[in-house]
């Protein structure tokens, strides 16, 4: 299954996050697109919402946004196998939700280059 993975390409830390996917997508399991590029390409009006968070789009047209799809990202990421029982634990759900939050009040800072 290949996602789409929405970031937004004006956000620094968005940007290193997307490198780090594209690096350690050995099994190219993902496409990275720019939100900017692809709510124009697609004519999405939920513009507004995409900017807000990540958001992945699978083959049969699923949404993951936020956390969850930061979650299956790491699930799903090769390097990352020998970790995939403690990322899709109850636990690690929560954690990732907690650092994701943690992680949006430094979206845009111009320091985060």
């Amino acid at each position: 299954m290949v996602w789409i993975v929405l970031f937004d390409s004006e956000c620094p830390l968005c940007c290193k996050f997307s490198n780090i996917i594209q690096n350690m997508d050995t099994n190219s399991n993902f496409i990275l697109e720019s939100y900017q590029h692809y709510s124009s390409l697609n004519n999405i009006p939920v513009k507004e919402e995409l900017s807000k968070e990540i958001h992945i789009i699978n083959n049969y047209g699923d949404i993951k946004r936020g956390a969850e799809a930061v979650s299956t990202i790491l699930s799903i990421l090769p390097g990352l196998r020998p970790y995939r029982w403690m990322i899709e634990s109850r636990w690690g759900k929560r954690g990732t939700k907690l650092l994701y939050k943690g992680l949006e009040r430094y979206r845009k800072c111009r320091n985060c280059r």
